[in-house]
């Protein structure tokens, strides 16, 4: 399925604090019923996710910054749009006709349709796409095992494992060829690691994370420079945001209301090229409010007007957000614009 759409879309403006003003473009995808999430923002503003539709079947959709909308299903399969480069070429998953395979894809700037996934695999995980065309992200073998891959422009397939550990998730990529992701160990014990361009890993663990259970280290983006972001676990299952520069230095920080139970906390979901940082904080009410930490260290924490809990997934090197939020209507993707 495929179509083009007029925007369907409400800008409104919240000032948080005194000195940040910020709009908001809410956006549902023609067609979707009560999802739409905005999962990845360019640098011209173009987004792409994914919604449910009136028979409740995933579509991609790619939104132009003028408010136009793409949305397509390749062959017709269930369909998500996860990651945009700044050439307008998409990357995502979709799923087998029954719903038990999810396989890769790419979507050209020109929008065609080519379907991927590394072998043998039933089940693949899109972290990221570059402007070089490079898509890196996670396969599960037959025996569900997580290995990273790194899909080149032309099409050739390299799978890796972080050293030493069984199961490895890439969950990123930078405008380098460089992959942030995470491993785990045989207890089950999350620890990150950045994959350079040329095949080298940097793994490491944050202070403060915990070990088995899932507790660990988890790294979400990388950017430009190699700075990584993501968030750790604690043996209590609190969560703490990071950031680790490219000498190694970590740092941990928790954004302002951020509980301390299980489940709660801080996570850093993205990175852009000047260093400003976008994530989610959930407070001691389990809800979930965006922040923004700058390069100074500033932390300011935002939410979509009117709306319940807000999730930033992405950021541009302008500072524009996208991501969804929560109200009575249902689930609802948005940008948001310093």
């Amino acid at each position: 399925m495929s179509g083009k759409s007029a925007c369907l879309c409400v800008a409104v403006t919240l000032l948080i604090g005194s000195a940040d003003a910020a709009e908001y473009t809410i956006i549902d995808a023609p067609g979707a019923k009560k999802i739409t999430l905005a999962l990845d923002v360019n640098s011209s503003g173009a987004a792409t996710g994914w919604f449910l539709d009136s028979k409740e079947n995933y579509n991609g959709f790619l939104r132009a910054p003028d408010g136009t909308f793409h949305t397509f299903a390749v062959d017709g399969e269930q369909t998500e749009g996860n990651s945009i480069n700044d050439k307008g070429a998409v990357a995502g998953g979709y799923f087998s006709a029954n719903l038990s395979f999810l396989f890769g894809y790419l979507r050209t700037p020109k929008g065609k349709l080519r379907p991927f996934h590394p072998q043998p695999s039933d089940t693949v995980f899109i972290g990221g796409i570059n402007n070089a065309g490079q898509i890196a992200g996670t396969y599960w073998d037959s025996s569900i095992h997580p290995h990273g891959y790194l899909r080149a422009k032309d099409g050739t397939l390299t799978t890796f494992d972080a050293p030493g550990k069984p199961n490895t998730e890439a969950n990123g990529i930078n405008g380098e060829g460089d992959i942030a992701g995470n491993s785990f160990d045989n207890g089950n014990t999350a620890h990150g690691f950045v994959r350079a361009a040329a095949g080298s890993f940097a793994q490491f663990d944050a202070p403060g994370a915990g070990q088995g259970g899932s507790a660990g280290t988890y790294v979400l983006a990388i950017n430009k420079s190699g700075t990584a972001v993501g968030y750790l676990k604690t043996s209590s299952f609190n969560e703490q945001a990071f950031m680790r520069a490219p000498d190694g230095t970590i740092t941990v920080f928790d954004a302002p209301g951020a509980g301390h139970n299980s489940g709660q906390g801080t996570r850093s979901t993205d990175i852009n090229a000047r260093g400003v940082i976008a994530g989610s904080v959930v407070n001691a009410a389990g809800r979930s409010e965006g922040f923004l930490r700058r390069p100074n260290g500033k932390i300011s924490v935002f939410d979509v007007p009117n709306g319940g809990s807000t999730f930033p997934l992405s950021i541009n090197d302008d500072g524009v957000i996208a991501g969804y939020f929560t109200d009575s209507n249902g689930t609802h993707g948005f940008l948001r614009t310093p």
